[in-house]
């Protein structure tokens, strides 16, 4: 099956598209809290439609617990370089940003913000973007804010680098007929799926470790098989996504 083809809507952002590492952590600060650092996963991708999809996971640098996440679309004007940006976040947060994308750098502000009716104060009241493909081919993304007791401030900004992960086979009938094995497939299928170019890696065990506790049992989930895996596993481009 081969990949959709992209819609010549969104190719002003496709310079965009892909699964993106922070490398070095992303740095956080603003005047109410203490600076910080985090791990930063963005997935941005597109099915055919005239918009991207895109979804930005926040961990911490050393427990590697789950912090900040948001996940949502990005579209076009047609006939014009106007941007819109629709973000839920798990802070009960739900946005519209709208801003220009000219070359390689989009910017964006928040045209509108509703949030949770018991949603922590101080309130979020104003957010602006902006994101750049630097000269070393890395994503930028620097992010300011208000609230109800600051001024629009710099709140983040983080470094990603791409990492080229293709898709993978979808799990085999025998590794979907486990259970817990195919909840481990479907989270791994979805995982890769977000960012195919049509290249071919091969990929440290280690990297999907998150996914799966075993070098088995990630063998399992992509070749219906618990015979013993190598450290790294080659994948092949899978339509649905990139």
């Amino acid at each position: 099956m081969e990949p959709p083809r992209m819609s010549p809507m969104v190719e002003p952002l496709s310079w965009m598209l892909g699964t993106w590492l922070s490398e070095p952590p992303g740095a956080g600060t603003f005047p109410t809290l203490q600076p910080f650092r985090y791990l930063e996963e963005a997935h941005i991708s597109h099915v055919g439609q005239p918009m991207l999809n895109f979804s930005f996971s926040a961990f911490h640098p050393d427990t590697r617990k789950p912090m900040h996440r948001e996940c949502g679309f990005i579209r076009l004007q047609p006939d014009t370089n106007k941007v819109a940006f629709v973000s839920a976040q798990n802070t009960g947060i739900v946005e519209v940003e709208e801003g220009e994308v000219n070359g390689q750098e989009l910017c964006i502000a928040s045209h509108s913000i509703a949030r949770i009716s018991f949603a922590k104060e101080p309130h979020v009241e104003q957010i602006t973007r902006k994101f750049r493909l630097n000269s070393e081919g890395k994503l930028e993304q620097t992010v300011s804010m208000a609230t109800t007791t600051q001024p629009l401030t710099q709140h983040l900004h983080v470094t990603y680098k791409k990492w080229n992960l293709p898709h993978t086979h979808w799990p085999s009938p025998r590794a979907r007929q486990h259970g817990p094995h195919a909840r481990g497939a479907c989270a791994l299928s979805h995982l890769v799926a977000e960012a195919s170019h049509g290249e071919f890696h091969t990929v440290p065990f280690e990297t999907l470790q998150p996914v799966c506790k075993s070098e088995k049992s990630l063998s399992l989930l992509l070749h219906g098989s618990a015979s013993a895996a190598p450290s790294s596993f080659p994948f092949r481009p899978l339509g649905g996504g990139g």
